[in-house]
């Protein structure tokens, strides 16, 4: 992924670092439970970094060192996707619906779209949505 820089601004490490790990957290969630592991992460980090060298020069870092600090967070994609990608609940997949409310089994059975660009004329919005999913939720308590 190319690096933004906002306007006036240098590139960092942590802004490329987050931009690797959104790109990665997506794949994953496409991939589903029991689909992802360290491995397939880390090589999905690889294969984004190798495509990237341009930016890495942009931030004076090395691959080492950026997969270094993007495996730091890999666990925690994994532990997502394992946990709430899945097509029925998960026994640790409980969360709070709102606050103050008893917690309720949440599950994601599917990805519909990935960074879907959205336009509305009619009521001024334009962008891009990370994900659209489709959620379950269990009954309260």
């Amino acid at each position: 992924p190319e690096l933004e820089e906002m306007e006036g601004e240098k590139a960092s490490p942590a802004a490329f670092v987050g931009s690797m790990l959104h790109e990665i957290f997506q794949k994953s969630i496409k991939w589903g439970a029991g689909k992802v592991d360290q491995e397939s992460l880390v090589m999905e980090a690889s294969m984004l970094l190798s495509e990237s060298i341009e930016s890495l020069f942009d931030i004076s870092a090395s691959e080492n060192e950026i997969l270094n600090k993007i495996s730091e967070h890999l666990p925690a994609i994994q532990n997502f996707t394992d946990t709430f990608m899945r097509s029925s609940p998960h026994p640790n997949s409980s969360i709070p619906y709102a606050f103050n409310e008893p917690l309720r089994q949440t599950f994601i059975p599917r990805v519909i779209d990935i960074e879907e660009s959205i336009s509305s004329p009619r009521f001024g919005i334009k962008g891009h949505i990370d994900a659209t999913v489709e959620v379950v939720l269990g009954d309260p308590g």
